[in-house]
C-alpha cells in the first residue's frame, strides 16, 4: 500500500479558553510507560538514540473510563445499552474484541438517556455485523470526524484531503473546582490535579496503542457531505484473514511457531526488524518453550523496553503486550517487519489546560493528538489467534 500524499498538515488553536496554549507533549509521552504502550514506542523510537524507562504510579484520579460493557439489546441492532454511556459522545469509534466489528456512535441524546441507551452504525469501516450479547467489552479507540470539521470539533481544520488514514487521539480529566485546588499528603495546593494529568496521560497512552492495535479505516463519505471520515486502519484489520493470519485453536507448539514465521521468511528472506508482540499468556508458553533458544535482545537498549530475542530459523523480538487481555484476546499475537510500518503524526500530542465545560460546573484538561499509521506489504506481517492453555 503507498502512503498518502499529505498536502498540508492540521494546524492547532486552543479555542476554548482565552490566552491558554496547547502544551506539546510527545516528548513526556515518548519517555513514560513503554511497558503500558510497546507499539508506539518502538514504531516512534525507531530512529531515536538509547531510552529511559520513567514511570509514576498513583492511587486516584477522575479520569474518564475507555470500556464500556454491553448490558441489553443483544443482537445486530442499531441501538446499544451499555454501562458508561454519558462518557462516550458522538463520532466515537468503539471495537468489540469478540468480533471484531466496530461500531460508529451517532447519537446526539445519550447524554440524557436514563437507561444507557446509544445508537450506533454497525460494522463500521468495512467491518461485519455480529450479533452482540450481554457482557460483552468494548472499547473507545478514538474519534471519527469528517475533514473540514471545524463545527464539529472546532480544536482543528483540516481542509486538504487527508482521505481515511488520519485520526484524532483524545482523553480527558475532569476537574471540579474543589479538585483544582486540592492538595494531596505529599504537597501542597493544586498537586491533586498534578496526580490526575499524570494518570491522563497514562489513559492517553492506552487509548493511542489500542487505536493502532484495532482502529478501522472508513469505508464511506461521511453523511450529508462530500469529505471522508478521517481513521486509520490498525493491526487487527490489516492481518485477519492476511496470507499469515493463524488461528492455533488449542494449544501452541513449537512446530506451529516454525510454521508460522516460516512463511513469513520464505516469502521475503530478506526481512528485517521483527518484532513478535504477544498478549502476556502467549508470552508466558513461548518463554517456557522457548527458553533454550531465547537471549537479552540488543534492541532493548533502542526502544527502552526490556525485550527477549528468539533466535530460531527466524530471529525475532519478543514483545509482551498488557492490553491483549480477557477471554478472547489473551490468545492473540503478532509478528511485525518494522520497515514497513510507522506512525506519522499530523499533530503531536498536545495539552490543553481549563477548557470549560457549559454543562457542568467542571473545567476540563484535554490531551489529544492527530495521527495516522501506515502499513504496507501485508504478506510481511502476521496474526496469530487461539492460544490456549
Amino acid at each position: 500500500m503507498a502512503d498518502p500524499t499529505i498536502i498540508q498538515t492540521a494546524t492547532s488553536a486552543n479555542l476554548y479558553a482565552t490566552n491558554e496554549q496547547p502544551i506539546d507533549m510527545l516528548g513526556a509521552m515518548l519517555k513514560s510507560y513503554p511497558e503500558l504502550a510497546p507499539l508506539v514506542t518502538i514504531m516512534t523510537r525507531l530512529s531515536m538514540d538509547e531510552a529511559f524507562n520513567s514511570r509514576v504510579d498513583w492511587t486516584e484520579s477522575h479520569s474518564l473510563p475507555d470500556k464500556i460493557v454491553i448490558t441489553g439489546t443483544p443482537g445486530t441492532g442499531t441501538t446499544l445499552t451499555t454501562t458508561q454511556y454519558t462518557y462516550l459522545r458522538n463520532h466515537d469509534v468503539l471495537f468489540n474484541p469478540r468480533t471484531r466489528e466496530v461500531y460508529l456512535v451517532n447519537d446526539t441524546t445519550f447524554l440524557t438517556d436514563a437507561d444507557g441507551a446509544i445508537t450506533v452504525d454497525r460494522g463500521w469501516g468495512e467491518t461485519t455485523a455480529v450479533a452482540n450479547v450481554v457482557g460483552d467489552e468494548v472499547y473507545r479507540i478514538g474519534t471519527a470526524y469528517p475533514e473540514a470539521s471545524e463545527d464539529t470539533e472546532p480544536r482543528h481544520v483540516v481542509n486538504e484531503n487527508f482521505y481515511n488514514f488520519t485520526q484524532e487521539f483524545d482523553q480527558t480529566t475532569r476537574h471540579s473546582r474543589r479538585t483544582m485546588n486540592e492538595k494531596t499528603h505529599f504537597g501542597g495546593k493544586g498537586t491533586k490535579r498534578d496526580e490526575d494529568n499524570r494518570k491522563l496521560l497514562y489513559d492517553f497512552r492506552k487509548g493511542f496503542e489500542r487505536g493502532v492495535l484495532f482502529g478501522t479505516r472508513a469505508n464511506a463519505i461521511a453523511a450529508g457531505g462530500t469529505q471522508y471520515t478521517k481513521t486509520f486502519g490498525g493491526m487487527v484489520e490489516k492481518l485477519y484473514n492476511g496470507s499469515h493470519y493463524f488461528d492455533v485453536n488449542g494449544v501452541l507448539t513449537e512446530s506451529k511457531i516454525d510454521n508460522w514465521l516460516g512463511g513469513i521468511y520464505e516469502e521475503h528472506p530478506d526481512v528485517t526488524n521483527l518484532v513478535w508482540v504477544m498478549a502476556p499468556k502467549v508470552y508466558r508458553i513461548v518463554m517456557h518453550m522457548l527458553k533454550p533458544l531465547i537471549r537479552l535482545s540488543p534492541n532493548s537498549k533502542r526502544y527502552g523496553l526490556n525485550l527477549k530475542q528468539y533466535d530460531g530459523d527466524v530471529t525475532v523480538d519478543l514483545v509482551k503486550h498488557p492490553l491483549l487481555t480477557g477471554d478472547i484476546m489473551s490468545g492473540w499475537s503478532f509478528v511485525l517487519d518494522l520497515s514497513y510500518w510507522s506512525i506519522a503524526y499530523q499533530e503531536k500530542p498536545k495539552l490543553e489546560l481549563n477548557v470549560a465545560m457549559k454543562r457542568f460546573n467542571y473545567v476540563e484538561d484535554q490531551l489529544y493528538a492527530l495521527a495516522s499509521v501506515r502499513g504496507g506489504v501485508e504478506s510481511r506481517h502476521g496474526m496469530m489467534v487461539g492460544v490456549q492453555g
